[in-house]
């Protein structure tokens, strides 16, 4: 997915070396976008949030460190 964000403009990389990426300003500009323009069907808001959210769940598990992510909520606590 990354891969695939860099190709289109949408992250590159901070540096040659690191595995970090940034965002751009073609990402900025599609995150502020008003995607749907007019009302649209209730079955069709609702495809589109299960998509959104489906994305969002793919990401989250294959990325290797999300920075996006609270890390609190990440920490187990051991057992006393």
């Amino acid at each position: 997915m990354i891969d695939e964000m860099v190709r289109h403009g949408l992250l590159q990389r901070v540096s040659d070396r690191s595995g970090e990426y940034g965002v751009t300003e073609k990402f900025r500009l599609y995150a502020d976008a008003r995607i749907i323009e007019r009302r649209c069907r209730r079955s069709r808001a609702k495809m589109l949030l299960s998509h959104v959210g489906d994305l969002a769940w793919h990401f989250n598990r294959t990325a290797v460190e999300n920075k996006y992510r609270d890390r609190r909520a990440c920490r187990v606590r051991a057992a006393s």
